[in-house]
């Protein structure tokens, strides 16, 4: 998993993607004004993100999972 999924997974998880201002849930889930669709759609194909009915990313189990081991890995790795 690359950086840049690992911070959008877990921006999932804190549900800290916000939908794009001009196109709202249609468009692209932005986080800090940057787009992530594509990211999404690989984290999506990992089976660790799917989307509601709404179109609001939300974690899968397989994405809790993992995005619990880059939480404890992070935590390690601050510790050392």
């Amino acid at each position: 998993m690359t950086s840049r999924q690992a911070r959008v997974l877990l921006a999932v998880r804190d549900q800290q993607l916000a939908p794009d201002p001009l196109l709202g849930r249609l468009g692209p889930w932005l986080l800090d004004g940057d787009p992530t669709e594509w990211t999404l759609v690989t984290l999506v194909l990992r089976g660790l993100v799917a989307f509601d009915l709404d179109g609001e990313p939300w974690l899968t189990r397989t994405g809790e999972s993992a995005a619990a081991t880059l939480r404890a890995a992070v935590l390690t790795g601050a510790r050392s």
